[in-house]
């Protein structure tokens, strides 16, 4: 079922559906958080068929397995669950973050981090700014600081 179906039906089925909706995603948003660590955004949310049953049918509760199974197949979450992964990774350095990746993969995340560049070219800013520390320097004392 398609998300332009699905928001037809809720708006013909009347308000109770839509509080429905409402409750039911805030659940899925609270569950994500906690035991995917990251933030949905309520198409996201809707776009899994756990919750449009939910929502449809009276005597159906959420079923948190299936859920998190589902949002896991949303290519828009993977690619959140995967720049979460790559974060962590980072935060552990980037030796640690290479390690048993193949050599396509190590490319990979050097580009996207920057480290496929000339170190001159880099993002990263340097130590000190040479020029703002010899702007404040006598002539004599620029030579000195050279």
């Amino acid at each position: 079922m398609s998300d332009q179906n699905f928001n037809n039906i809720i708006a013909a089925i009347g308000p109770e559906a839509h509080q429905k909706l409402i409750d039911v995603t805030g659940q899925v948003s609270v569950l994500a958080g906690q035991e995917l660590g990251i933030v949905l955004t309520a198409e996201e949310i809707t776009a899994i068929e756990a919750v449009k049953l939910v929502v449809m049918t009276d005597d159906v509760t959420l079923n948190i397995e299936a859920a998190l199974a589902q949002l896991r197949k949303v290519p828009s979450v993977a690619a959140k669950l995967n720049e979460k992964k790559t974060a962590e990774a980072v935060q552990k350095g980037h030796t640690e973050a290479i390690k048993g990746l193949s050599p396509t993969e190590k490319m990979t995340y050097a580009r996207r981090h920057g480290l496929d560049k000339p170190i001159a070219e880099q993002s990263n800013p340097p130590a000190v700014d040479h020029q703002r520390v010899l702007a404040d320097l006598s002539p004599n004392q620029r030579m000195s600081y050279a």
